[in-house]
C-alpha cells in the first residue's frame, strides 16, 4: 500500500512539475548560436602551430590523407557527437552574435577572429576525415556547417567581421567544389546543393556589412567631433605629420586604424595576394596602398609602429608598439589629459569653426547611404561604385579620403562568391 501511495504521489509531482515547467518560457535557454559555437570551440583539441598551419591546405581527401596520424586522430573530434550536436543546435538558433555587448565604439572587444578561423579549418578538415571513412552524408553536413558558421560569425560587426565571415565561407566553398566534383554518393552531394539552393541571393550581402560599419563610424565620429581634443585625434588619424604631437596615451585612437588595416589585408588575401613574412609593417601598408586595398597610408596617432606578422599565408596578426589592441577593452580610468600640440590644436579649431567638419561628416554619411541604397545584384554595380568613389574623393573631403573603404572591392567579393555558388547548383 505504501509503495502504491508513493507511486501516486510521485506521478502527481511529476505531472505538476511538467505543467509548471511548460508554463514558463525556459529563461535559461538563449537563442544565440554563438554560445553553441563557443562551446564547440572549447572541445577543439590543442594543436601545435605546425598542425594548425597544416589544416589550411585540406580541401580534399588527398590532402587529408597526407596529414600526420596524430593530427588525423585529433580531427576525429570534429565529427564527434557533441560537436555535431552543438553545430545542429547553432543551426536551429534564431540569432547569432559574437558581440552581444557591442556599443559600436572603439572600446568594443573584438571576437577572437583567429580562433574562429582556426575552428572553421578544424571542422573543414575533420569533414574530409569523415568522408574518407565512408560517411559521405555526415561529411557533407559538416561542410555545410562551416559555410553557415562563416555566415553567422560576421553578423552585427564592422567590415572586418564580414571579411572574416566571407573568408570562412570561402574555406567551405573550396571543399564543396571538390566534394561535388568527386566520386561521392549522390545523396550526400544533394545535402550540399540543397543547402546552396536555399540561400538568399546574394548569399553574402555586402550591404549588410556596411550597415554595421556605418554604425561604428557614426559612434566613433560622434565621440571625436564633439570637442577640440577629439578633432585633434582625428587629424592624427589622417596622418597629419606637419606637427609633432605628444603621445595621447589613448590606445583607442589606434584601434580604428588597425581594424581598417585588418580589413584591407583580408580582402588582399582573398584575392590571392601573398606577403613576405618579415617585411616591415610600413612596407606592407605601402603595398596595400599601391594595389588599392588601402586608400592612403596608415600612421599610428600615438607614434607607434605597426607590425604585421604572417603566420602562414592567410593567417596573420596585426599589432602596434603603442599597445593598442582591438581584441582588448580600453580602460577608461584615465583622468589626466595630455597637453595638445599647439599647431594641431589650431588646425582642429579652424576645422571646427569653418564648418568643413560638419560638411565632411554629412557628405560621408550621404556617400554610405547612396552605396547602401544600390541593388546588391545590379548589373554593372562594381563599375557604378568606382565612379561614385571617384566623385566623392574629388570633393576634398578629409574624412572620405582617409577612412572610407573601397566599396567596389567589397562588392566584387560578393559577386565572386555568388558566381561560384550559381556554378555549383546549375
Amino acid at each position: 500500500m505504501f509503495k502504491i501511495t508513493m507511486l501516486i504521489i510521485g506521478v502527481m509531482l511529476l505531472t505538476f512539475s511538467v505543467a509548471a515547467f511548460a508554463e514558463f518560457p525556459e529563461p535559461y535557454r538563449d537563442p544565440n548560436a554563438a554560445l553553441r559555437y563557443l562551446m564547440a570551440i572549447g572541445y577543439m583539441p590543442e594543436m601545435a602551430k605546425e598542425e594548425v598551419e597544416s589544416l589550411m591546405e585540406v580541401h580534399n581527401a588527398e590532402r587529408y590523407a597526407a596529414l600526420s596520424g596524430g593530427l588525423r586522430r585529433k580531427l576525429g573530434e570534429a565529427g564527434s557527437f557533441r560537436i555535431k550536436s552543438l553545430l545542429q543546435s547553432a543551426a536551429a538558433c534564431s540569432v547569432c552574435s559574437f558581440v552581444p555587448d557591442s556599443k559600436f565604439d572603439p572600446q568594443d572587444i573584438m571576437p577572437p577572429y583567429r580562433t574562429l578561423r582556426n575552428f572553421a579549418r578544424f571542422i573543414n578538415a575533420g569533414a574530409w576525415g569523415v568522408i574518407s571513412a565512408g560517411n559521405h552524408e555526415q561529411g557533407a553536413e559538416m561542410l555545410v556547417s562551416v559555410f553557415r558558421f562563416g555566415a553567422d560569425s560576421e553578423k552585427y560587426q564592422p567590415l572586418i567581421g564580414y571579411m572574416l565571415g566571407l573568408g570562412i565561407r570561402n574555406i567551405a566553398m573550396e571543399s564543396m567544389k571538390n566534394f561535388l566534383a568527386g566520386d561521392y554518393r549522390a545523396e550526400a552531394k544533394k545535402i550540399i546543393t540543397d543547402y546552396l539552393k536555399s540561400l538568399p541571393k546574394p548569399a553574402f550581402n555586402a550591404k549588410n556589412s556596411l550597415v554595421w560599419e556605418r554604425a561604428y563610424l557614426v559612434k566613433t565620429l560622434d565621440m571625436l567631433t564633439r570637442s577640440t581634443e577629439g578633432v585633434v585625434e582625428l587629424l592624427k588619424v589622417f596622418g597629419d605629420e606637419s606637427a609633432s604631437a605628444p603621445a595621447s596615451n589613448k590606445p583607442m585612437a589606434c584601434v580604428p586604424n588597425q581594424r581598417v588595416l585588418m580589413g584591407a589585408i583580408e580582402m588582399a588575401l582573398m584575392d590571392g595576394l601573398k606577403f613576405e613574412n618579415g617585411k616591415k609593417g610600413s612596407e606592407i601598408i605601402a603595398e596595400l596602398v599601391e594595389k588599392k586595398y588601402l586608400k592612403a597610408g596608415l600612421a599610428c596617432p600615438d607614434k607607434g609602429e605597426y607590425k604585421i606578422e604572417f603566420i602562414k599565408e592567410d593567417d596573420y596578426k596585426v599589432s602596434c608598439s603603442c599597445g593598442a589592441d582591438p581584441e582588448k577593452p580600453v580602460e577608461k580610468n584615465e583622468e589626466v589629459k595630455p597637453a595638445l600640440n599647439p599647431e594641431l590644436e589650431a588646425k582642429a579649431k579652424e576645422y571646427l569653426a569653418s564648418g568643413r567638419l560638419e560638411k565632411d561628416v554629412k557628405e560621408l554619411y550621404e556617400y554610405f547611404d547612396k552605396v547602401m541604397a544600390c541593388d546588391p545584384l545590379e548589373s554593372g554595380l562594381v563599375e557604378k561604385l568606382q565612379t561614385m568613389k571617384n566623385d566623392y574623393e574629388s570633393r576634398d573631403n578629409m574624412l572620405i579620403k582617409a577612412i572610407v573603404p573601397d566599396f567596389s572591392k567589397v562588392y566584387e567579393k560578393q559577386f565572386k562568391l555568388q558566381e561560384t555558388i550559381d556554378g555549383l547548383i546549375r
